[in-house]
């Protein structure tokens, strides 16, 4: 008898993780703005939260394999998630929002490894079908970001850290009817993720994408204010993220049929040229909405082609004995240090030239391309 996939439940968990996405990305950097905080503090807590995410997923990992329950480690993190966001819904003190931006970022970038790794799991044979949970995180991402452009844009940003305290709890509440797998999920043979790292095309692929995600570091931390001080309005700057995202749910929802045609090898090098692309033109074309709008289009390559091909590079070559270690590791090196690097370092930048700081981006993923180029070994395409 087939075993029945819980789409419903797993789009459920995407929907209310990604949506609080929805509020960190395009909306903490204006409120932290609005109570006062420079864009190099900005940074700062920017790059907090993405360092929370190099150790949060081998804590994840860790408990997932040795309660053997990727469940119900995922609840108990959703829930700490949320406890741990409460301070920020009442206080603007900066040692308190650190503090409390740390805890909350750590149990919550902990929870996804381990999603991933489980989604894969239901999908193992197929993978491509990844795209047909993922794209409900984008969706929700959408409507989080339109919802609170238009608040903002009528009122304060107060209610910001009350809006994602809500979505933590949505997210616990979401986490307690996903199922684990009721059956076991077919193994195949081969060493464990410590062997495979020594391999040079593991290597290149997740040093390239940790350097993409150095400028996605950037672009999370301060692609608003970069709109902002270029004399976009806030709703302006809602539409504009609502724009990406559309184009990153438009991939997800054609990424089963399109890697089924094309090749992974191929995907991946072609997602890193037009991330370049996209943060040259965004950083000399900030004042034309029209170019903005392209680069924002753009993130359907930067953010969801690669990503879901790296979703697939990694079921493909990594054994499936060590998946959870693999995502965790690619949650920690590349969003987690990746992101942070390029936050701080972004933020650092900004105090001199606000354009430099995405040139510095656009330099990053260029490098990434390079390396890729040079290095990555020409090993049979991966499909």
């Amino acid at each position: 008898m087939a075993i029945r996939i819980p789409v419903k439940r797993l789009s459920g968990v995407y929907s209310f993780y990604f949506a609080l996405l929805g509020i960190w990305v395009p909306y903490w950097g204006l409120y932290l703005a609005d109570i006062g905080f420079d864009g190099r503090t900005i940074g700062v807590v920017f790059a907090i939260s993405f360092l929370a995410r190099i150790l949060g997923p081998y804590f994840a990992a860790y408990f997932a394999e040795k309660t053997g329950s990727r469940v119900q480690v995922m609840r108990w993190l959703a829930w700490l998630s949320a406890a741990s966001a409460i301070p920020l819904v009442y206080s603007s003190n900066l040692t308190v929002i650190l503090v409390s931006v740390a805890l909350y970022s750590f149990f919550w970038n902990a929870i996804l490894p381990i999603l991933e790794a489980l989604t894969l799991d239901w999908f193992s044979e197929d993978p491509a079908r990844y795209g047909q949970i993922r794209i409900w995180g984008s969706i929700s991402f959408i409507a989080l970001v339109m919802g609170l452009g238009e608040l903002l844009a009528n009122g304060s940003s107060a209610s910001v850290p009350v809006i994602l305290l809500a979505t933590l709890v949505l997210l616990g509440v979401a986490l307690s009817s996903v199922p684990e797998p009721s059956r076991t999920i077919a193994k195949h043979n081969g060493e464990g993720f410590r062997a495979s790292l020594k391999q040079r095309h593991v290597i290149v692929f997740f040093l390239t994408a940790f350097l993409l995600q150095v400028s996605h570091g950037v672009y999370y931390a301060l692609f608003s204010l970069f709109l902002e001080e270029n004399s976009f309005s806030r709703s302006g700057i809602s539409y504009l993220w609502a724009l990406a995202v559309v184009a990153e749910v438009l991939m997800f929802w054609g990424m089963t049929r399109l890697f089924h045609r094309w090749k992974i090898s191929t995907a991946l090098p072609i997602c890193l040229f037009l991330s370049t692309v996209r943060w040259v033109v965004l950083a000399y074309w900030v004042v034309d909405p029209a170019w903005v709008a392209l680069t924002q289009l753009l993130h359907a390559f930067s953010y969801a082609a690669h990503h879901g091909a790296s979703m697939i590079w990694l079921a493909q070559v990594i054994p499936a004995k060590a998946a959870d270690k693999a995502q965790a590791f690619y949650a920690a090196i590349c969003f987690g240090l990746g992101g942070a690097f390029g936050a701080l370092i972004g933020g650092e930048i900004w105090l001199y030239s606000n354009l430099a700081s995405f040139l510095f981006a656009a330099c990053s993923s260029a490098l990434a391309l390079i390396l890729w180029v040079l290095y990555m070994p020409r090993q049979p395409a991966i499909n």
